[in-house]
């Protein structure tokens, strides 16, 4: 992107000669203060005074650091409302990772001024349909953007969410062995995904036995490829652990809780095609080059997040009840 086409180039030509860097870093610098002043100004109600100061001051930091890095990168969107997005993401992830830690530190300040996981979500939602509808001339582009973007934030968030209300239980041998299933969807998915690209691209007749005439679409015979690699990597990860465990690790309905998680993953790697393509883009992470093997980052945190709506409440209802 050139310079003059950073959201605050409007306020470096106005304030700083046009030069962007520094109105960013006076705005980044504002934001930190501010944060600074909110921060002591409800230091009294939430934090207890019984406590070392060490836990607040840590919160107070990060708080600090985020609003000048979220600041200052927004600064350099494309445009006031990317920026908008790009600083409700930072909130986001700061307040989920202040839970993760107030549930590590335990009574660094009151359990009641904790913010409840599903408000983050929402309140971060609420602010970027608004900023996207309000700023947005074209319904179809407001509906992708507002779609992409609070994909993003449940995606990014949500693991934070998962593991700030998981750490908070007693960690013990059976946690450790279901959590492991979690680890299998996201694994399975993405070595399945990528041994179907290898094998189209250098062997593509190991694929003929499921060229049938009614799949009528090249990227349709693809994804059933990539599913059925992943399933069986899926199945060959589920035997290894099993022999290598006796058998006594997972039962059956665990191992097709498994399945349909990868199924459900590799399904979500497909809509998030059919999203592009309405949308125009080529991937989902602009940022990355062309072509790259990497694919995009909502196209992998998809499978990932997946696995956390199949097995965390399974994990904590069957196992911190």
């Amino acid at each position: 992107m050139r310079a003059k086409s950073f959201a605050v180039a409007p306020l470096a030509d106005r304030i700083c000669c046009g030069q962007w860097y520094i109105a960013a870093f006076l705005l980044a610098t504002l934001g930190a203060v501010v944060s600074v002043a909110l921060a002591y100004a409800v230091e009294s109600t939430v934090f207890d005074e019984s406590n070392p100061d060490s836990g607040w001051r840590m919160m107070v930091g990060a708080s600090v650091e985020a609003a000048f890095v979220s600041i200052f990168c927004s600064s350099l969107a494309p445009s006031g409302a990317d920026a908008v997005v790009l600083v409700v993401y930072q909130a986001c992830v700061l307040v989920a990772s202040m839970n993760a830690y107030l549930k590590l530190q335990v009574d660094v300040i009151a359990s009641d001024a904790q913010v409840d996981p599903l408000f983050i979500i929402l309140a971060g939602a609420i602010i970027i349909i608004v900023f996207r509808v309000v700023t947005s001339k074209v319904v179809m582009q407001s509906l992708l953007l507002v779609l992409c973007d609070v994909l993003g934030l449940v995606c990014i968030v949500s693991p934070l969410i998962a593991f700030a209300d998981l750490i908070d239980q007693t960690m013990n041998q059976s946690f450790r062995n279901q959590l492991a299933l979690f680890v299998l969807v996201v694994l399975s998915a993405d070595v399945g995904d990528r041994l179907a690209k290898e094998l189209q691209l250098h062997w593509p007749q190991v694929f003929k036995w499921c060229r049938h005439p009614l799949l009528k679409s090249e990227a349709t015979t693809k994804d059933l490829e990539a599913l059925a690699i992943s399933l069986a990597c899926g199945a060959i990860m589920i035997i290894a652990v099993r022999l290598g465990s006796g058998g006594s690790d997972f039962n059956a309905v665990e191992v097709i809780v498994l399945f349909c998680a990868i199924a459900l993953g590799q399904w979500c790697r497909l809509w998030m095609a059919h999203v592009r393509q309405m949308a125009k883009v080529s991937t989902s992470a602009f940022y990355f080059p062309e072509g790259s093997r990497t694919c995009g980052i909502l196209d992998r945190m998809s499978v990932f997040l997946v696995a956390i709506i199949v097995y965390y409440p399974y994990i904590k209802q069957k196992y911190f009840s």
